[in-house]
């Protein structure tokens, strides 16, 4: 039984006690609410999903589909063709936010044809990882502890020596082999095994089989577990190995997701998983990177010169100071996007993402959380910005541009003091398909942030 649905939808699915336990598994795993067994008003077994897209495997046969809302065109187009577009957007996302090469991210939306998003990123990771073996894997000298050498070569572990006064024909030795069975490698061995124990798609499955023995081929150890401390490209990637970015990248996005160990003697690592994306996260990373790449699209005049720091980097101030000992600064203030004067390194203006819908309703303020704006207030006040954008996603043409305007600040104030935070929108059915579709998008913002710069 297979079910689609959009992120923050409920619809009917006849859930099991199996089901359930492996929805407390999932949603445990990935310390977030994936998705919800509800009972609607008239009785029916339902599923609620949140803010998570992705696949959520439940029992064999039995698969979750959850599909983003952006470029929905035409209401709740759950048949291929929609599913497939949004997909598409998705990727595209994906390649702006960093998470996937740009470039290979835009030509696998183009290739894509499977509807299935677990199939799309497995098929992009198995090909890229093929043709980077290909070209040939990085190898390394590794240190290797020997207690039992037969020859004095390499280092003589003394101290080791010492400990083992019976032992006097062997050595303990550490000595550097060229090997390339290294961390890294490791790391992409196991997500290659993972994939290759997941996947349903037949082609997928042969080329994932292909890679595996190629890199038992060359001696690539396969763990039995890997964490995502594991897979740390601070740790793990070098000069020598950093054209394997992207594909660690997408690798730390599978291991995000990993439900069990890959234990000796399984068929299958396990009939539970699920491989989903939070879109809160991905939003924020899509709007920063987009802005980044097509600045020179998006910017009025007036922040031309900026310098763009995504979550504030470099440059993040806090809310307090502790001043009894031990004297720190307490309660990180981090708005997703900041836009610096180089200047004299003020800041113009600040912008942070929050996906979910604005409900219309004026009486709620169109749904803008009263902590929200507490937040928006500590920022504007501790960056000393005039402005602060809270930007949310639109799918309906009524839904799009600036909705409303709050002021913070004396009512009696001059405008030199005043603060303000602008609700705006942005249209998320553009799929950035073509070069229009991205300057269409690109304009949008621009004359988002022109009207709140010249009105404000």
């Amino acid at each position: 039984m297979h079910l689609r649905l959009h992120e923050h939808e409920t619809r009917r699915y006849d859930w099991t006690d199996r089901d359930l336990r492996a929805i407390v598994r999932l949603n445990q795993g990935a310390g977030a609410e994936l998705v919800r067994a509800v009972v609607d008003a008239r009785g029916h077994k339902c599923l609620r999903a949140f803010q998570h897209v992705g696949v959520l495997r439940l029992a064999p046969g039995r698969t979750v589909h959850i599909v983003p809302k952006i470029h929905r065109p035409t209401g709740e187009d759950v048949t291929d063709g929609g599913v497939r577009r949004a997909l598409q957007a998705l990727i595209r996302w994906l390649g702006y936010a960093g998470t996937l090469p740009f470039h290979a991210a835009e030509r696998a939306a183009l290739e894509m044809q499977n509807p299935d998003w677990f199939e799309v990123m497995t098929r992009f990771f198995a090909e890229n990882l093929r043709n980077e073996w290909r070209r040939g894997p990085v190898r390394t000298y590794i240190s290797q502890d020997d207690d039992h050498s037969s020859n004095l070569v390499g280092r003589w572990r003394v101290a080791d020596q010492l400990r083992r006064p019976a032992e006097k024909s062997v050595f303990c030795v550490t000595r550097d082999e060229f090997s390339g069975d290294t961390p890294l490698n490791r790391v992409l061995r196991y997500v290659c095994e993972l994939l290759r124990r997941r996947t349903a798609d037949r082609q997928n499955r042969a080329i994932l089989d292909g890679v595996a023995g190629e890199m038992d081929a060359d001696a690539i150890t396969l763990p039995h577990s890997v964490t995502l401390a594991d897979a740390d490209p601070a740790r793990i990637l070098s000069r020598l190995n950093v054209r394997y970015a992207p594909l660690l990248s997408l690798a730390r996005l599978f291991l995000s997701n990993r439900s069990a160990e890959l234990l000796p003697g399984q068929t299958d690592d396990t009939e539970t998983w699920a491989f989903t994306l939070d879109m809160n996260h991905l939003f924020e990373q899509f709007v920063a990177g987009f802005i980044a790449r097509h600045r020179t699209l998006c910017l009025p005049d007036d922040l031309a010169d900026c310098t763009i720091l995504p979550q504030t980097r470099g440059a993040i101030r806090y809310l307090a100071t502790r001043e009894t000992p031990p004297t720190q600064n307490l309660f990180a203030l981090e708005p997703d996007i900041a836009f610096q004067n180089p200047a004299d390194k003020s800041f113009p203006l600040l912008l942070d993402t929050k996906y979910k819908r604005l409900d219309g309703n004026e009486r709620t303020n169109l749904g803008v959380s009263q902590s929200d704006l507490y937040q928006m207030f500590a920022y504007a006040h501790r960056y000393d910005c005039p402005r602060v954008i809270l930007l949310y996603p639109a799918t309906t043409d009524a839904e799009i541009g600036e909705r409303a305007v709050f002021r913070f600040g004396d009512f009696g104030a001059t405008n030199e003091t005043l603060r303000h935070v602008i609700v705006a929108t942005i249209d998320t059915r553009n799929d950035l398909r073509t070069a229009a579709d991205v300057g269409c998008f690109a304009d949008e913002l621009n004359r988002l942030l022109t009207i709140i710069h010249t009105k404000i």
